[in-house]
């Protein structure tokens, strides 16, 4: 993960994981990241695809109590022993776009914007659920003000995905750099030391794949949950990032057939690659780390150290602009609180629960 300097613009708390329970068995990941290509997510993968989920879709402005929500049934489903993937908000880490409760394949997911998701096929895969009925029509009287925040948090969005613009044809010129650098053999000999390491024997079910992020750029720099997922084994494997993401698709592919749940975790500097790989029943992560480069295999040396000085400032000077269109959103979520009866969402919780019990037991 890159460290560059920041000096953050809002007081956070720094600890972002110490509200929720966390078990072993609970993982931590994002749905969604501001990427070079724009916002990009994968809440078409907030349930396992291996086999029927269920999603509740939460509908509300900001600061009507979706994340509190998401958090208080993977709190309750967790007291419970069961395991929970919890999905932070990129943006705002300390905040929750979904959580799943994986022995059940249920998930729970914002979809409000920038991820708006609807319905499939409403009633059979998925819910609605609208926590803006709770919102008084008082608000009303807040439009103007709500409405230049909103331009001013868009500002601040606009800044960041031209930063990210450029940070990508930078990142896709060292890439470049790394692959001309690398031995083809490289691939083959990990790709051979990986198949069987961490695999073991064939499953008896069927495999899957899925697509997410493990690390985003945050308000305060770049953002995982590595020391809280408690991985049972890390290996490194020393390639390009063009070279890493065909070696992890020829693994996640090898791994799917031999009945593993395997997760993709995408590079949001250029999510068309893959930085890393898991093996959530093994619990091992399979993650890239730089090509050695020296000059004697990397005649453009100097280039790419340069390129790599511009992204880190560049990375920084975003994450100024996220902690900007943060600052916007919590005026926006502070307004939005003082017209929302959050009286109701106690009950609209415990129908998700009760529903969830009754209608999606464990196997």
């Amino acid at each position: 993960m890159r460290k560059f300097e920041f000096v953050p613009l809002f007081t956070r708390t720094k600890n972002t994981t110490q509200k929720y329970n966390l078990s072993m068995e609970n993982k931590h990941y994002f749905l969604s990241a501001n990427t070079n290509e724009g916002f990009c997510n994968y809440f078409d993968f907030a349930t396992s695809p291996a086999r029927d989920g269920y999603v509740y879709i939460l509908k509300g402005g900001s600061g009507t109590g979706k994340s509190t929500l998401m958090k208080t049934v993977g709190e309750f489903f967790g007291g419970m022993g069961e395991s929970i993937e919890y999905f932070h908000c990129s943006s705002d880490p300390e905040s929750l776009d979904g959580v799943l409760l994986k022995e059940r394949n249920v998930a729970i997911v914002d979809g409000t914007s920038p991820h708006v998701r609807e319905a499939n096929i409403p009633g059979a895969d998925s819910k609605i659920i609208n926590l803006g009925e709770s919102i008084s029509d008082n608000l009303r009287t807040k439009r103007k003000e709500i409405e230049k925040l909103y331009k001013k948090k868009k500002q601040s969005y606009s800044y960041i995905e031209q930063i990210l613009e450029v940070v990508g044809k930078l990142y896709e010129i060292n890439a470049k750099i790394e692959k001309n650098s690398q031995k083809n053999s490289d691939m083959d000999k990990l790709f051979n030391k990986f198949v069987e390491k961490p695999c073991g024997d064939k499953l008896e079910k069927e495999g899957c794949v899925r697509h997410l992020f493990r690390t985003v750029l945050s308000d305060d720099g770049e953002k995982n949950f590595d020391k809280d997922n408690a991985y049972k084994k890390v290996l490194k494997a020393r390639l390009g990032i063009c070279d890493a993401t065909e070696l992890f698709l020829r693994l996640s592919e090898i791994f799917e057939e031999r009945g593993n749940e395997v997760i993709c975790f995408h590079d949001y500097l250029s999510p068309k690659n893959i930085e890393s790989l898991y093996l959530v029943e093994q619990g091992v992560l399979i993650e890239r780390t730089s090509a050695k480069l020296s000059l004697g295999n990397c005649p453009n040396l100097e280039l790419y150290v340069n390129n790599e000085f511009m992204i880190d400032g560049l990375l920084a000077f975003a994450a100024k602009f996220l902690a900007v269109a943060r600052g916007h959103h919590f005026e926006i979520e502070k307004i939005y609180r003082g017209y929302v009866d959050f009286s109701k969402h106690k009950t609209i919780t415990s129908e998700i629960i009760s529903d969830i019990k009754t209608n999606f037991p464990i196997d």
